[in-house]
């Protein structure tokens, strides 16, 4: 991954979490109350790509490692 996709995703985390806010304004919830709500849902999602992430390292469904059973 490059620098620039790096940026890209956190541009990206940043402008879901905004739009997040915004969804639960227009759905009901008070500022303060959507702020959490954005909040929480940004770090359930953080929480299911890192867990996935080890899942695939404890299962050794990495690219590299695939690549190594390969040409090993």
């Amino acid at each position: 991954m490059t620098r620039a996709n790096v940026i890209q995703l956190g541009f990206g985390v940043f402008l879901l979490g905004g739009a997040g806010y915004y969804f639960f304004r227009f759905i009901g919830f008070q500022g303060f109350s959507a702020g959490i709500a954005s909040e929480a849902l940004l770090i359930t999602i953080v929480l299911l790509w890192t867990l996935s992430y080890l899942f695939r390292v404890v299962t050794g469904k990495m690219t590299f490692m695939e690549q190594r059973k390969r040409y090993v």
